[in-house]
């Protein structure tokens, strides 16, 4: 059964979540936007995704009009030997069956809301009802959370006024637990501000969004790791024998199954899409030693790689 109990939750915030989720186009003009690269709203886009075992990833919704998605690298989700889930909490006593909580952390679009959207899932329930999707080759893999239902259409009684719509209903799937909700509810990618690997443009500005855990000393905290950091960078070039993205912008442990954002100039206006999800960052490996010690140090090139939109598009379809 579908649960209706976060139908509340969202009835007000249906606008930001599925209607209103297109990324924001903001016209020249205003005093406050015109030294911002990209509105205040757009930063609740990023999604912290925590294991049991302390290891993160990062993610974004996707918001299809019938369904809500997380999105993320399949590897940050599925074990890539085995490319199956972690078999997570298995208890050999009791012999109780997998369970695999994930917890999805984010924020609201206003800034002001410091309440964060905290979702717990349990993939075990999620897969086994074929709510968990990973492509059988690319780095992407998607997770239906919600489900969006539109109310029957009912014509007006004769003489009265068409009043508004009727909200639509989302209910939270079998494996989802709404653990605290911003008042605005989530924020989410409208499907159609995605822009498909053929029309990316080499040259033009990104934006990553996500979690780098792996950054600063522990013993040190200079970054607070569950708020999320974004790196800005370019289009370096696109790969279309391996359908992949190049991008001049470094990324980290953490990173990975972030969205990448481009900044598109039409006219004065600048559209802002998604392109791919941050995959693996490219290595630099330099060789070196002597005549019986031999060196290899391998670093960070601060080029980075992303999997086209397309492959995200092919699961939620």
């Amino acid at each position: 059964m579908l649960k209706e109990t976060v139908v509340s939750i969202f009835r007000g915030a249906y606008a930001s979540l599925l209607l209103g989720a297109v990324l924001a186009v903001r016209p020249a003009g205003s005093i406050a936007d015109e030294q911002r690269a990209i509105p205040e709203d757009n930063l609740a886009y990023p999604v912290l995704i925590m294991w049991e075992n302390g290891s993160t990833g990062s993610g974004f919704y996707v918001n299809t009009g019938t369904g809500v998605y997380l999105v993320t690298a399949k590897h940050v989700l599925f074990d890539e030997r085995t490319h199956n889930l972690p078999e997570c909490g298995f208890d050999p006593i009791t012999q109780k069956a997998p369970v695999c909580w994930v917890r999805l952390l984010s924020y609201s679009k206003d800034p002001e809301d410091q309440t964060r959207d905290l979702l717990r899932l349990d993939l075990s329930v999620l897969q086994k009802n074929g709510d968990v999707k990973a492509h059988p080759s690319r780095d992407v893999a998607v997770v239906r959370l919600f489900s969006v239902t539109k109310p029957a259409d009912s014509p007006p009684a004769p003489g009265s006024a068409q009043g508004p719509a009727p909200p639509r209903r989302i209910l939270s799937l079998p494996g989802v637990t709404v653990e605290s909700m911003a008042k605005d509810g989530i924020l989410g990618v409208d499907i159609g501000s995605i822009k498909p690997f053929n029309r990316v443009l080499v040259g033009n500005d990104v934006v990553l969004f996500g979690y780098p855990t792996s950054l600063g000393l522990k013993q040190t905290p200079q970054l607070d790791p569950r708020r999320p950091l974004l790196r800005k960078g370019i289009v370096a070039g696109t790969d279309p024998s391996n359908e992949s993205i190049v991008l001049d912008c470094p990324v980290y442990f953490g990173n990975s199954g972030g969205p990448v954002l481009e900044l598109d100039r039409v006219g004065f206006m600048t559209h802002l899409v998604i392109i791919g999800v941050v995959s693996q960052y490219v290595p630099f490996v330099e060789v070196g030693g002597s005549n019986t010690v031999a060196m290899q140090v391998m670093a960070n090139s601060g080029y980075s790689i992303a999997t086209p939109m397309d492959f995200v598009l092919e699961l939620i379809k």
